[in-house]
């Protein structure tokens, strides 16, 4: 069980760096798709997981697969993981 108060201090400490975190995530999904508008993307959310990680999302449209959705994820320390995680709904 996690401390209510270690995920309000991470969200806090998320939100202070979030204009950086978010220039941080766009430009690495631009790297790993450079035939891509990241544009053309449109922040979908910010989930803070229980072991302090924080995944920042992106709305990437519609697919033959169903409406994608991809993340940046941030140790609990806000280093960037380098690996994308995708979504379909």
């Amino acid at each position: 069980m996690v401390a209510i108060g270690s995920h309000v201090s991470a969200i806090k400490k998320t939100w202070e760096r979030m204009d950086a975190l978010q220039e941080q995530a766009l430009q690495f999904i631009a790297e790993q798709h450079p035939e891509e508008q990241i544009t053309d993307l449109v922040y979908s959310g910010l989930v803070v997981e229980e072991d302090g990680t924080v995944r920042i999302g992106y709305d990437a449209g519609d697919t033959d697969a169903g409406r994608l959705y991809i993340y940046v994820v941030f140790n609990r320390k806000l280093v960037m993981d380098r690996t994308l995680v995708y979504e379909t709904y």
